[in-house]
């Protein structure tokens, strides 16, 4: 919270509340432990209350790599929270995806984009990212889409955004990694440049410095 308080936490498959309990309706959410970036928790704008979780799997599991999210309310329960959203029937947002989750405030609006890498058309390469907006009316399943200049298959790996908002750095086991621009205010990617690693070429993660000079 706001104090800094724990309010609950997931490795995208069951949430825990504040004491390290299951939260209540909070088993089988769809995505795995074993997923590079299995699930991130977004606020809902303007509601100290809701949070939604976002899911991603891997392609063996859990109904595969599918986008999902859920939405939890910690007023139920006793404060202690509940998964409000159906388990068996999350809103879906994306049949085939990478594992890969990032997000990042709107430079302007009361909003969070929510951001990964997927395939335009729904299935194959993967050739593109989708970032989708919350905003305080809740979750908009119609993302950007902005198309990217060197698909692939590899779908392991790390999405970060820069402390500022302007770069997103995906990484790719099994496969190059890229530095893009991100336009903060409209949630496109563009401006490809493959990162040249001296080591290895396939990298996992990444981080950016606080004053976004180095990768």
């Amino acid at each position: 919270d706001e104090s800094g308080q724990l309010l609950f936490y997931t490795d995208g498959s069951v949430v825990f509340d504040r004491s390290h309990q299951i939260m209540q309706n909070g088993q089988g959410l769809r995505g795995d432990p074993s997923s590079s970036q299995s699930a991130i928790i977004i606020p809902k704008p303007q509601d100290p209350n809701i949070y939604y979780i976002f899911t991603v799997a891997i392609a063996q599991s859990n109904g595969g790599d599918k986008v999902h999210y859920y939405e939890v309310d910690m007023t139920a329960n006793s404060g202690f929270g509940a998964v409000t959203t159906d388990i068996n029937n999350p809103p879906l947002l994306i049949e085939e995806a990478s594992e890969k989750l990032s997000a990042i405030n709107h430079s302007v609006n009361d909003e969070i984009f929510v951001t990964t890498y997927a395939n335009s058309t729904g299935f194959g390469f993967f050739d593109s990212f989708h970032t989708f907006t919350v905003s305080a009316t809740g979750v908009n399943p119609i993302p950007v889409i902005s198309t990217v200049a060197t698909p692939t298959l590899a779908r392991r790996g790390y999405l970060k955004f820069s402390p500022d908002g302007r770069f997103l750095v995906s990484c790719t086991m099994g496969a190059q990694s890229y530095l893009y621009d991100f336009e903060q205010s409209t949630g496109i990617v563009s401006n490809e440049r493959q990162l040249t690693l001296t080591i290895n070429q396939a990298v996992s993660g990444a981080a950016i410095s606080p004053d976004c000079s180095f990768i």
